[in-house]
């Protein structure tokens, strides 16, 4: 078992190195996806390319990534500037069962934190309805769009040496090497997050939405915490109760009414409010 420092530790920086895609697919066993990695060296935005892609028909399996995009973007128009090398940067298409199409947000979220750990040890946690955490902070962020079809676009950035320029909000953010206090290749990350989608695939075709949603609520801590969100132009506060299998967060206002949230209608959450 790999232990987890209790105290980020300042990690020296080494000289950039591109993506090396062979030693991925040495990385990755047989998979029900047939993974066909594209990297750049340089792109305006991976996820751009990976919609193309599946607008022009292109099957479930691409990846298309890179070591520095010029216009990177979060989740509704946000900014994703983050150093050459600095981040793992990856656009995925997949082309989930109909039932599971809308639950795709949350099985990468799984399948991001489930890579992590497998990958370098880092235990990190869910935030609906798309951040992966560490320690209070921001560690990789998640944007699927739905193209025409049956296709869904996955965009994943996580923080690999430094955390990203940018975030909306104020959110502040960390990066694997300082959560760790050592080096993290990038290459061993995307091989344990691409096999977590696969099985994560696997798994909930066979299990079907309770399966992602007993998975994700087991990877977060959000249950039970105040939380503050923008519903509309109106900023309301509650306490998270429940994740429905439909994807929605389950929200008790403070006069103790229930309110059902769906991602695309919330701008933002945020989870650092002091308990009442």
């Amino acid at each position: 078992m790999i232990t987890v420092l209790s105290k980020p530790q300042l990690v020296k920086e080494i000289e950039f190195r591109p993506l090396d895609v062979e030693a991925v697919k040495a990385r990755l066993e047989a998979s029900a996806i047939p993974w066909s990695i594209r990297h750049l060296a340089e792109c305006s935005s991976t996820q751009d390319l990976a919609e193309e892609a599946a607008l022009g028909g292109h099957g479930p399996g691409l990846v298309v990534s890179t070591d520095f995009q010029r216009t990177g973007r979060g989740r509704r128009g946000g900014t994703w500037t983050a150093r050459p090398g600095s981040s793992l940067l990856v656009s995925i298409l997949l082309q989930p069962p109909p039932a599971l199409l809308p639950l795709t947000p949350l099985l990468a979220g799984i399948a991001v934190v489930q890579g992590i750990e497998s990958s370098c040890g880092l235990r990190a946690e869910l935030e609906w309805p798309n951040d992966v955490m560490a320690g209070g902070r921001k560690l990789a962020g998640i944007l699927v769009q739905r193209p025409p079809g049956p296709t869904a676009v996955v965009g994943i950035g996580v923080n690999v040496r430094a955390a990203p320029s940018g975030l909306e909000d104020g959110a502040r953010a960390t990066c694997l090497n300082s959560e760790l206090g050592r080096t993290v290749a990038r290459e061993p990350l995307l091989a344990g997050i691409l096999e977590a989608i696969a099985g994560g695939l696997q798994q909930a075709a066979l299990s079907g939405p309770a399966w992602v949603r007993r998975a994700w609520l087991a990877r977060t801590s959000m249950m039970g915490r105040r939380l503050a969100f923008e519903d509309g132009t109106t900023e309301r506060v509650g306490t998270a109760q429940d994740l429905l299998e439909d994807g929605a967060l389950v929200v008790r206002l403070d006069d103790g009414s229930p309110l059902r949230l769906v991602a695309g209608a919330v701008r933002h959450v945020r989870t650092d409010l002091p308990q009442s």
